[in-house]
């Protein structure tokens, strides 16, 4: 039981960090070969935001410049970051 609660905690603070620094995030790292996987297997919907990550542009600049759910480009985003497809850099 002590393992499954410090399990959830960290997942807690995993996801409290990503909420707190998807969207203010100036910049994104992206690993190309995952980044080409995920864009081959993922559905239409996510194809937009592939291609802003892949332009390099922030995450607002994505919500910005897409015609979709911010919630949606959110989740997207979340779970590319999950699957360490991209990664937030702070620097820049």
């Amino acid at each position: 039981q002590l393992v499954s609660l410090a399990e959830d905690e960290l997942t807690e603070a995993e996801r409290q960090v990503m909420d707190t620094h998807l969207v203010s995030a100036p910049n994104l790292k992206f690993n190309p070969h995952l980044l080409d996987f995920y864009t081959q297997v993922a559905p239409d919907s996510a194809q937009s935001v592939l291609a802003g990550v892949r332009q390099g542009r922030s995450p607002r600049e994505i919500i910005a410049a897409l015609d979709m759910s911010p919630l949606e480009i959110e989740d997207i985003l979340k779970d590319l970051a999950r699957k360490h497809v991209i990664v937030f850099d702070g620097e820049s």
